[in-house]
């Protein structure tokens, strides 16, 4: 969503899951690649060829050290790789050495997308507000205070959307 406010071309998106494909399409992808139906080096190759040689940014948002190197190796020279994805706090990722020096290529991390929150919530909050940055379209079901497990359950399953926590009202 954010690639297509800034006007990034192509937007290639990855996932194994199709419904998850489709958001990425109506919400702005170019392109989308069905991992679950390729081995990871033919979905290099795909998005290799879908950008024109590589990827200048990738996001890695899984968390997953398999996904990162699948991204890293998905990169043009000179390319970044933003991890956004937390994984368990021993996992590693592997990097190819030579690959990093002699193609320049970057890997760096970004909680909450490296915010200013006094400068860039109200950015978010007037694009949200004049319906250019559609936030809506990421909400998933919504659950009272009490369910606040089966949301937890939607979120490790991967379900399409946010799911929504709702405290119970207060009482006058």
């Amino acid at each position: 969503m954010g690639a297509h406010l800034v006007g990034a071309a192509p937007i290639v998106v990855v996932d194994v899951a199709q419904d998850k494909l489709d958001l990425a399409r109506r919400l702005g992808a170019t392109d989308v690649v069905d991992a679950s139906r390729a081995p990871s080096a033919e979905v290099v190759a795909t998005v290799q060829e879908m950008t024109g040689g590589g990827a200048e940014v990738a996001v890695e948002a899984v968390g997953s050290p398999e996904t990162l190197a699948q991204a890293f190796s998905a990169l043009r020279p000179g390319g970044t790789v933003v991890a956004v994805g937390l994984s368990s706090v021993d996992a590693t990722a592997h990097v190819p050495f030579n690959e990093l020096v002699q193609q320049q290529k970057r890997v760096v991390g970004s909680l909450y997308g490296s915010a200013n929150p006094p400068v860039d919530l109200p950015r978010l909050l007037d694009l949200y507000r004049t319906g250019r940055l559609p936030l809506g379209q990421l909400l998933g079901s919504t659950y009272p205070l009490e369910a606040v497990g089966k949301a937890y359950d939607q979120l490790r399953d991967g379900a399409v959307g946010r799911a929504v926590v709702v405290p119970a009202p207060v009482s006058p």
